[in-house]
């Protein structure tokens, strides 16, 4: 008997020296990234996928992805003062969804555009956003045709900062800095700028802070009967245009696009121009 009991205690002080993660049932949880009310998701992708329209998406951590994070239901995304770092081509499309808000958020694009519409979406609010992308920061595509887009109180830094290509899209910038960051001569980067396909549309800001890099412009508006309006003030169209297969540059004067052109190449003229030369 008594070496039963003390084969018994041996026994529990072996077990009261291991380690209780030993005794731990696994339960697979990780910390939450995204949370919709009180319930949270360990990625952002999961939340976007079980959020309904009039959703509120909130960040509660900061997001680094590789592929594209695509809203396509009318939800609000509130960063919460998180940030997005992204290195996929579009850190964000916002496809074919009428009524979303993405607020309070810091985007760090190393791809072309940070805050992508696409396929019909519109009324598409951005919010108290800081975004950054290597070419477009908010870019209204050719698919989006009559989007309405508003972005207020955002820090956006690109090359063309706000890029529409969508006819009869109207886009409207209040308060905020736009920053221009390009700095190669012979490039047409503006601020703000209408795709010459934009064909309709207009952009209107109010109250906006422009930091102006380089030789860029804080508007170009390529279009024959788009508009541009910067405090009241229309911008004035350009004048030419060279194309270079998807993309191309565009140009204030005739005589300016020729200086450029090289042999073989086309130069569209998009608008008139008086000249006294």
């Amino acid at each position: 008997m008594k070496k039963i009991l003390s084969l018994i205690l041996a026994t529990l002080m072996l077990v009261s020296m291991m380690p209780m993660s030993i005794f731990a049932v696994e339960t697979g949880d990780v910390a939450d990234i995204a949370k919709i009310d009180e319930t949270g998701y360990a990625t952002l992708a999961a939340a976007l996928t079980a959020a309904s329209a009039g959703d509120t998406v909130t960040l509660v951590d900061d997001v680094t992805s590789s592929d594209i994070i695509v809203i396509d239901k009318a939800i609000t995304l509130d960063g919460n003062g998180k940030t997005i770092t992204s290195t996929a081509a579009r850190a964000i499309n916002v496809s074919g969804a009428d009524g979303v808000t993405i607020k309070n958020v810091t985007i760090n694009a190393s791809g072309e555009r940070a805050i992508n519409v696409i396929q019909n979406a519109t009324n598409v609010t951005v919010d108290n956003v800081t975004a950054t992308a290597a070419n477009y920061t908010v870019n209204v595509a050719s698919s989006a045709a009559n989007a309405v887009v508003t972005i207020t109180d955002s820090n956006l830094t690109g090359l063309n900062v706000v890029n529409v290509g969508a006819a009869n899209a109207n886009v409207t910038v209040n308060g905020g800095t736009l920053t221009c960051n390009d700095q190669n001569e012979n490039e047409d980067y503006a601020a703000l700028f209408l795709n010459k396909d934009a064909t309709g549309a207009k952009i209107t800001a109010t109250g906006v802070t422009f930091d102006i890099k380089g030789d860029s412009k804080v508007a170009t508006n390529a279009t024959t009967d788009g508009t541009i309006t910067v405090n009241g003030a229309e911008s004035e169209k350009a004048v030419a245009y060279i194309s270079y297969g998807d993309y191309g540059y565009t140009f204030a004067t005739l005589a300016a696009a020729l200086e450029v052109a090289k042999d073989g190449e086309t130069v569209l003229l998009i608008n008139d121009e008086e000249t006294s030369e």
